[in-house]
């Protein structure tokens, strides 16, 4: 895994950006059409998996 990061070149590739997340959540909620979600998620990310891979790498 460290080999990889080291390869894509980002100090954290891989890590969700919160501002992203966030974003696609308006966009579900915000679908006029036929809404995707109805409320937004609770707990539904977290940087476990992310912190656990970079934690083992190094």
């Amino acid at each position: 895994m460290g080999e990889i990061i080291k390869l894509l070149g980002t100090n954290e590739p891989g890590k969700l950006i919160e501002a992203d997340y966030e974003r696609t959540v308006q966009v579900l909620l915000g679908s006029t059409a036929t809404p995707v979600i109805s409320a937004a998620p609770v707990g539904a990310w977290t940087h476990a998996v992310f912190d656990a891979a970079n934690a083992h790498a190094q």
